[in-house]
């Protein structure tokens, strides 16, 4: 998705202070430095529009659209429709097919961040997706064009999904019952409609350092909420294609994989336990067919006695995003001893664009339904553009030993920006505008001179009594231990 037409892919390395990287040495930065700019993007991703409703900011100051009275309202039981006021603050005309917001290419998605699950344009008809039809329409500076798609509804206790999308960062939306007379009339609103669900998992992985084993071991986590129906332990259509990135992670794996089932607080406890390994059970047969007989399997089961969020309110009332979180199978590939974990070995951070004058601040670490929002601002304080390719330390989509990671140096894992449908949850902005041509993305790969862009990625959350994190950045050679909030 958002990596499509921008440079790419926010995966990072890690490091320590003082290692050296081909002969320069990785700083470590203070995450919390002198004051932002007035050309700085602001670290936070929402807010309130003119109008009163949620407004999604630009990412760079070099491009300055806003996605401003975002709405999602539901439309019956199947779908809901996402809806916004697509406003051009470039001194240009803006045309939304060259931002991802047409027909074909379709470069936004909902996010349920609790329950780990991610929703896709639907489809109409042929490769058109059902979103407005004014994607060639010109958008003159100072004004707006009104953007509509339509999604697949989330599940009934849903109160709010996040809007993400490549020029805007992302932003958490209310949703809107059936009836809400907030959305202007489209014809996508009201069909036809795909059979398809066009719902992936959130899959987030983490790795350790290397023990006895020559092989690294990794941690999955995947939702319940898709691998399974309510109550039920055999998988569903949609967790094939949750399995096969699971098989693509840890498909050399060798030793032990073990496959932990939890439960939310509903029901009672024995059979909360027995729902619990019969899903683990269910999830270990289906990756014992898919990676053969190299490993040792083990499934177990929790039941309820592990939660990671609350099942309730301080109140006392229902906490349905806290039991989605709750709701989840956990993999893991390694044999576990009573020693605990090694410690997370160094890896050098390149400083390709450190060296062409680039900088970096980490702005902030929010947990966010038991996952980590990381933003980090990239600003370009010399006179001249400066080229963030592809393949640069920052954001090559290729080379998983590049660009941002994050460093749990409690827990001794690292986690990778979270991935849906192959796709990773992160925003790599247009830097300057759209591609100057049909087949081109130059524009998309400078970052001018004086300006700044704001990264952002989900990752795996570590466990609540973890406070600080390391921000790790490819491309600047800079690890950033920064306090964790919300």
């Amino acid at each position: 998705m958002f990596q499509i037409k921008a440079a790419a892919a926010l995966i990072a390395v890690v490091t320590v202070a003082g290692c050296t990287t081909g002969g320069h040495t990785a700083t470590v930065i203070s995450s919390h430095p002198a004051s932002p700019t007035a050309s700085d993007p602001a670290p936070e991703t929402s807010g309130k529009s003119r109008g009163g409703g949620v407004v999604a900011r630009p990412a760079s100051t070099a491009f300055p659209l806003e996605g401003r009275d975002i709405r999602l309202v539901r439309l019956g039981e199947q779908d809901i429709a996402l809806q916004f006021e697509l406003f051009n603050g470039t001194k240009e005309t803006v045309e939304p097919y060259d931002l991802g917001m047409g027909l074909i290419e379709r470069d936004f998605k909902l996010v349920d961040i609790p329950r780990a699950t991610a929703y896709d344009v639907q489809k109409k008809a042929g490769f058109d997706g059902r979103v407005s039809e004014n994607q060639y329409e010109e958008i003159a500076p100072g004004s707006a064009a009104t953007i509509t798609a339509v999604f697949t509804a989330p599940p009934p206790d849903a109160t709010k999904l996040w809007f993400m999308t490549d020029v805007l960062l992302p932003v958490e939306v209310p949703i809107q019952p059936t009836g809400s007379t907030a959305l202007v009339d489209d014809p996508v609103l009201t069909g036809p409609r795909s059979d398809q669900s066009y719902v992936n998992t959130l899959m987030c992985t983490s790795e350790g350092a290397e023990g006895e084993s020559s092989d690294t071991p990794v941690v999955i986590k995947l939702p319940s909420d898709v691998l399974f129906e309510f109550g039920k332990s055999e998988l569903t259509p949609a967790a094939q294609a949750a399995l096969d990135d699971v098989e693509d992670q840890i498909g050399s794996a060798e030793g032990t994989i073990t496959i932990e089932g939890h439960t939310d607080a509903v029901g009672d406890d024995p059979s909360n336990q027995l729902l619990s390994e019969a899903r683990a059970a269910s999830v270990q047969a289906a990756l014992q067919e898919r990676l053969g007989g190299g490993s040792t399997f083990n499934a177990v089961g929790f039941g309820e006695s592990r939660p990671v969020a609350p099942n309730t309110n301080t109140d006392g009332s229902d906490n349905p995003d806290g039991r989605a979180q709750n709701r989840r199978v956990e993999i893991r590939t390694g044999d576990m001893t009573a020693a605990g974990p090694p410690q997370l070995e160094a890896r050098p951070l390149t400083d390709d664009l450190a060296a062409k004058g680039a900088t970096a601040r980490v702005d902030s670490a929010k947990r966010i339904g038991g996952h980590l929002l990381t933003t980090v601002t990239l600003t370009n304080p010399t006179s001249t553009a400066i080229e963030v390719p592809q393949e640069s330390g920052l954001t090559n989509p290729i080379d998983r030993s590049t660009g941002i990671t994050v460093a749990d140096r409690t827990g001794m894992l690292r986690s990778s920006v979270c991935t849906t449908g192959g796709e990773l949850l992160e925003g790599f902005s247009i830097l300057a505008g759209p591609p100057t041509g049909q087949f081109e993305s130059t524009g998309s790969h400078l970052l001018l001179a004086g300006e700044s862009v704001q990264l952002w990625g989900f990752y795996a959350a570590p466990p609540a009594e973890v406070t600080t994190i390391d921000v790790e950045i490819g491309g600047l050679a800079m690890v950033a231990p920064t306090p964790i909030t919300g």
